[in-house]
């Protein structure tokens, strides 16, 4: 039997943790395509080894190393491991674990737990997202959030819910009259993070003249195989700031 079947599944001394992480990532990035992951999620998790990679490198120089370095790798450390975008026990909870396009085979190498020979297919979640914004912090930017609703197996306020290992897709028009429609939603992007920050160049506005531009939204949470949930409640009324 694979040693995956722990209660805590990612080893917990750094000695063990980093050919465990470094495999891991090593297969997520060669696989990300097979997998269906989207590229954001792929390189907000990598940016998390890097960080943690870059303080280990010195903390492990006793030359360079000091305590506030020690803490630094730490702090590094816990992100990287964390449940919380994109870190490890999050981005395979999202991602990898439940996502059907992912070979048993290939969680077993990844030391992940697998529950079982076979996983049960998981459906999208029953309900889409329920959005909010506020202003962001670049010129006409906006930050959408994607808030989970009350009920959702496996969600939490930082974690997609299970099911939604495709990310989600905020569906928006700008300007004009309100949707009547959902094909009036003429803007679609994805995301593998709750929040996700509308730029004027996602948006297809200018910084500027858009500012006063009324914004409407809805979102969807896809599953591995990109199956549609059903579209949550559209966004309270918004303008680009």
């Amino acid at each position: 039997m694979p040693q995956n079947n722990r209660k805590d599944w990612v080893p917990p001394s750094m000695l063990k943790f980093d050919p465990f992480a470094d495999l891991l990532c090593a297969k997520v990035l060669a696989n990300q395509v097979l997998y269906g992951i989207p590229a954001s999620a792929v390189v907000a998790l990598l940016g998390l080894q890097s960080n943690y990679d870059n303080a280990r490198m010195i903390s492990k120089n006793e030359k360079l190393s000091n305590s506030l370095q020690k803490e630094t790798t730490q702090i590094a450390l816990k992100h990287f491991k964390s449940d919380k975008p994109f870190g490890i026990r999050a981005f395979t909870k999202s991602f990898l674990k439940y996502n059907n396009n992912v070979p048993i085979a290939d969680l077993t190498a990844m030391g992940i737990p697998i529950d079982g020979a076979t996983r049960t297919h998981i459906n999208p979640p029953a309900f889409g997202p329920e959005l909010s914004s506020k202003p962001g912090k670049g010129v006409g930017t906006l930050d959408l959030y994607a808030r989970i609703p009350q009920g959702e197996d496996g969600a939490t306020k930082h974690v997609l819910p299970l099911g939604a290992g495709g990310g989600w897709e905020v569906r928006l028009k700008i300007g004009g009259p309100a949707p009547v429609s959902v094909k009036d939603y003429n803007i679609h992007i994805l995301s593998g993070d709750t929040i996700l920050t509308l730029t004027p160049e996602l948006g297809g506005y200018d910084p500027i003249a858009g500012r006063g531009l009324a914004v409407y939204g809805i979102g969807v949470y896809l599953s591995p195989s990109k199956v549609y949930s059903p579209v949550g409640a559209p966004m309270p009324n918004t303008v680009i700031p």
